[in-house]
């Protein structure tokens, strides 16, 4: 995903070149002004999981931070991603509540209210296997009746789940390809739910909807 990041700084700095993904031989532009967006501009289904977030708040996958001046409004946000370049970006928008670090390796003495994961960001566990050790880790980060909030698109209907993998194109270029799992809405629903969650399903549109679990 490093390519990625770098497309996300080149597109801040005014370096518009298109940014390709292929899977399953199929080659589709990711836009990536919706990185850019204004709180104006975000879908129903992202203000809705803000409207739904509380108290301390941690960002998993936070890239530039484009949602965080409408949770910021309300409560003590903090967001965390990977990547060096889009956190320097993050903080040039002004978002300088974000940091550079892996959800694994936060101690577990810091908790919080709230957990959110925007953009199918659960998907890039890449495994079942990591995926239930995300959840895990999950809840080790919130304080007692504390919830996450998890932002689902590319869904499975014809059974639980599938890894995939996907080729990024930037600049005439194929990078490094990279996997990410997409699920069936109710077969993570009770993978949630056998981690010893409490969990709904929130209705958003044929594209995306988002899953609301509390400990």
């Amino acid at each position: 995903m490093d390519v990625f990041w770098e497309a996300l700084y080149d597109h801040f700095h005014g370096k518009y070149e298109p940014f390709f993904m292929e899977i399953y031989g199929s080659i589709d532009e990711h836009h990536l002004e919706r990185y850019f967006r204004s709180v104006a501009q975000l879908s129903r289904i992202e203000k809705r999981i803000i409207n739904e977030c509380y108290g301390d708040i941690l960002d998993i996958g936070c890239g530039t931070a484009n949602y965080f001046p409408l949770l910021n409004t309300q409560w003590n946000v903090v967001g965390i991603d990977i990547s060096e370049k889009v956190i320097e970006v993050a903080h040039k928008m002004g978002n300088t509540n974000t940091m550079v670090g892996n959800i694994f390796s936060l101690p577990h003495d810091k908790k919080f209210d709230t957990i959110t994961m925007f953009e199918n960001n659960i998907g890039l566990a890449e495994t079942l296997e990591w995926t239930k050790k995300l959840l895990q880790k999950l809840s080790s980060l919130l304080k007692p009746k504390g919830q996450f909030l998890i932002q689902l698109s590319g869904r499975v209907k014809d059974k639980a789940y599938a890894e995939v993998e996907l080729t990024p194109i930037y600049k005439g270029k194929k990078w490094t390809a990279f996997k990410r799992i997409n699920f069936n809405k109710d077969f993570l629903k009770n993978l949630i739910e056998n981690e010893g969650f409490s969990c709904k399903i929130v209705r958003g549109n044929k594209y995306c909807l988002f899953i609301q679990a509390k400990k």
